[in-house]
């Protein structure tokens, strides 16, 4: 693995469990990596969808792997028809 995209979670955890999770994994997969090898993927509707910057960072034939509480199958479904269909917009049922 040489790059990571670390997307918004929505789970109890982590406000309950450790305060700044997320800011750890990050932190730790930047030393991991290095710089400019890890982007957070933020849940603002000004930034990229997830998928757009999968998109950007994935070239044919590179493995995703997607871990999450419950949104990767979703996630999976706007992935492919947005590797399909760049420049369309992602329908909402999916």
């Amino acid at each position: 693995m040489n790059h990571a995209l670390l997307l918004p979670v929505s789970t109890p955890l982590i406000h309950h469990v450790v305060p700044g999770l997320l800011d750890a994994v990050e932190q730790a997969t930047c030393h991991k990596l290095g710089d400019g090898k890890v982007q957070r993927a933020r849940s603002d509707p000004c930034e990229p969808c997830p998928e757009q910057l999968i998109g950007e960072l994935a070239a044919e034939g590179d493995p995703v792997l997607g871990v999450d509480t419950g949104q990767a199958e979703r996630l999976g479904a706007r992935l492919l028809f947005h590797l399909a269909a760049p420049a369309a917009p992602i329908p909402q049922h999916l």
